[in-house]
């Protein structure tokens, strides 16, 4: 009813979703159909092992698959049975560094990393897994959206310091938009300086891509006066749209809230304009593609495959999901890796501009002793590049490292299905400023052996290094 009268106003009606907070207070949910009680394995943790963060909040952990299974069942069921014209993702984010500490989260990513243990919080290969986890999920769910309705306005609710998003909430919605994930991204640029709301505002504005960018003011927090300061310079910087928060509280406390809305009326809003259309929905010129892959044996998803179109890389997720966004509509090709497995490749893939193809994948494990890791697999210590101007690189791009003291390194894992004699070779983009001795530490069944290498010279090719015994493993 709410939509069908909101409809005949004319006036958008959009689903508000509190993506991975599922309870606030320190006793937690009483109803035995909560999702926190259905399924507490799916619940997040700090380092300690304890699922109530910050003393007052349960969330579910964007590591463990399951948990983004039972969002995308909520955001799908929302999108598919109601007539809505958006969806909104607030609380798309982890609340803070003390969490991701769910045992399956905790497990792949030491299965993807080799790693054991915990990771410390401030971990900055653990930082950068859990970003990755937010964003793998919301490319998947925006390309699922697309499926069922094109239409739709996908819009997320985004912390107004980038630099805090980034680092403590692990939020990277400065690339959001740039990949073509979201449509609109909603700043809550909540803070009672005018100063600090013009910078964040002008700093937002350079990462807004293709996509619509919405700034939010706290008017909670200031007068009218103020609020109306920071909405006209947001206007005026050129971002697609106001928001208020909130409703409920326009001002902070000085003027009776009629009083605060005539003013907005008056002196922001004077007349009712329609909403803007999406030019990238209703004259598209680029595609989607999803799929799954799975086991050739077993049928079971396959976890941190490596899947690339063009230009673009995505990993599965822990149920054998990935997707695309931006393709150039024709045919193209898709490879996927997996170390153990045989590559998997379909170069008949179409793409049509504004649809999404399905294409799902098989992997045969142990049909190939060959096992290839690129830098995207590796861990590394210390401050990398990663450059993609080298013509002779291996794949999309790859990394790199001026002169140190040798305590920067990058590790290549194998996980070998079936132990024996192995030739090891390595791949090097070539140039005149690369070093003459690069050094390659070997580790196999029978100790470790040191192997230099001129990157000057015979780049764009594989280089043996040498022949040696391995265990079976990783």
């Amino acid at each position: 009813e709410l939509i069908n009268q909101a409809h005949a106003e004319g006036i958008q009606v959009h689903a508000w979703i509190v993506t991975y907070l599922v309870y606030s207070g320190a006793s937690g949910s009483s109803n035995p159909a909560h999702v926190m009680n259905v399924h507490p394995e799916y619940l997040s943790k700090n380092y300690a092992g304890s699922t109530l963060i910050s003393d007052s909040y349960y969330l579910l952990d964007p590591g463990c698959p399951g948990a983004n299974e039972w969002n995308d069942r909520v955001v799908m069921d929302l999108v598919t049975n109601y007539d809505i014209d958006g969806i909104h993702m607030d609380y798309i984010r982890y609340l803070g560094r003390d969490t991701g500490y769910n045992d399956t989260a905790i497990a792949r990513f030491n299965a993807e990393t080799g790693r054991t243990g915990l990771p410390a919080n401030d971990d900055a290969e653990f930082m950068a897994w859990r970003r990755r986890q937010i964003t793998d999920w919301l490319r998947r769910t925006y390309v699922n959206i697309m499926a069922v309705k094109p239409g739709m306005d996908v819009s997320v609710a985004a912390i107004g310091r980038r630099t805090d998003a980034y680092d403590y909430y692990f939020q990277e919605w400065q690339n959001w938009g740039p990949m073509k994930i979201i449509d609109s991204n909603c700043i809550m640029g909540y803070t009672t300086s005018q100063a600090t709301f013009e910078s964040r505002v002008d700093e937002a504005l350079t990462y807004r891509g293709s996509r619509f960018q919405h700034q939010g003011i706290g008017s909670y927090l200031i007068t009218k006066e103020a609020s109306v300061a920071q909405l006209l310079y947001a206007r005026n910087a050129g971002c697609d749209g106001l928001l208020i928060y909130s409703y409920a509280e326009p001002d902070d406390g000085t003027d009776p809230d009629a009083t605060v809305w005539a003013y907005f009326t008056s002196q922001v809003f004077p007349q009712a304009v329609p909403v803007p259309s999406m030019p990238w929905k209703t004259s598209p010129t680029e595609g989607f593609l999803k799929g799954k892959v799975t086991d050739s044996v077993s049928g079971l998803p396959v976890d941190h495959a490596l899947v690339t179109c063009g230009s673009q890389t995505a990993w599965t997720d822990g149920d054998g999901s990935y997707a695309f966004t931006g393709i150039t509509p024709g045919t193209v090709t898709v490879t996927v890796q997996k170390s153990g497995y045989s590559d998997a490749v379909d170069n008949t893939i179409s793409i049509t501009a504004g649809n999404v193809t399905t294409k799902d994948f098989t992997l045969v494990a142990g049909g190939s002793n060959e096992i290839i890791i690129d830098n995207i697999w590796a861990a590394f210590t210390g401050s990398w590049s990663t450059g993609t101007s080298s013509t002779d690189k291996y794949s999309t791009d790859y990394r790199y490292k001026g002169l140190g003291t040798g305590t920067a390194w990058a590790r290549f894992t194998p996980t070998i299905t079936t132990g024996g004699t192995y030739e090891v070779y390595e791949w090097h983009p070539q140039g005149t400023n690369r070093t003459t001795a690069a050094e390659h530490k070997i580790t196999h069944a029978g100790g470790t052996a040191t192997v230099t290498v001129d990157q000057t010279i015979n780049g764009g090719t594989w280089n043996l290094l040498g022949t040696w015994s391995f265990n079976s493993g990783t």
